[in-house]
């Protein structure tokens, strides 16, 4: 378990067999399959604490058996875990490697199966603060919402397979990789880039990540201006051009996620 003022998290491993696996197993060579299942959770302070899971969501990879150290399980997992900002960085890598060798140590144990399902549970909790009210703890809760959509991510289970390829690959790598997002450690750097999302109509907070569109300026929440700019190439206040790449013409999830 770690926190920070406000939050905390918790995790664990599990080998859960009968869940979702690989569609493809590549080949009859041993592998072992990470599925990452993070619950967003709100802790209410009421006369007994409660707490409420506000979303969740799951995405996994797979590596050979013969893999040596968990470079690779880190280099894929490790940005969608920094973008619940609350996990500082070396704690992620203790977290991957932990899975890792988790994963290793069944996989020494399963002489009978093909594929190691190895389970990372999360839980990232957002805890309301004495004297905070439950609308202002649900504003700066954690969230997929409050996320770049985790459809954008390949999973090698195939999950979100089809709602992936609605989204143009090139459109794909320019939102995850080339966007520019700032993460705001303190408020009033969050208010010096934008008072107000326009998209959401919502102020910045500290943890949110925000997008400064190059050609004209206008700033926006990241998961916001993502989601927006899947459909449209275009800023949402002036119009002009935030990128040049194809947009989807018809994507009917865009609301659900």
């Amino acid at each position: 378990m770690g926190s920070r003022a406000g939050y905390e998290y918790r995790y664990g491993f599990a080998a859960a067999y009968g869940g979702v696996l690989p569609l493809k197993t590549f080949g009859w060579r041993k592998k072992l399959f990470f599925e990452i299942r993070t619950n967003f959770i709100l802790r209410k302070r009421i006369s007994k604490e409660e707490e409420v899971i506000i979303g969740s969501e799951r995405f996994d990879m797979i590596l050979g058996d013969d893999f040596e150290d968990p470079t690779y399980l880190i280099l894929w997992i490790k940005p969608r875990l920094k973008s619940y900002w609350i996990i500082p960085s070396d704690e992620i890598d203790l977290l991957l490697s932990g899975a890792f060798d988790f994963a290793k140590q069944c996989s020494s144990n399963d002489n009978d199966n093909l594929v190691i399902p190895a389970v990372v549970n999360l839980e990232i909790c957002t805890v309301q603060i004495e004297g905070e009210s439950i609308d202002d703890a649900f504003d700066r809760a954690i969230s997929g919402e409050c996320l770049e959509p985790i459809f954008l991510m390949l999973n090698f289970s195939g999950r979100n397979d089809e709602i992936n390829k609605l989204v143009p690959s090139e459109l794909q790598r320019f939102l995850n990789t080339r966007l520019d997002k700032v993460r705001v450690e303190d408020l009033d750097e969050g208010l010096s880039l934008m008072n107000e999302c326009s998209i959401c109509l919502r102020s910045p907070i500290v943890g949110s990540r925000i997008s400064v569109l190059p050609n004209c300026g206008h700033a926006f929440h990241s998961h916001c201006i993502v989601r927006w700019f899947i459909l449209s190439n275009l800023c949402p206040l002036c119009s002009c051009p935030g990128h040049y790449f194809p947009v989807s013409q018809d994507f009917p999830y865009l609301s659900s996620y």
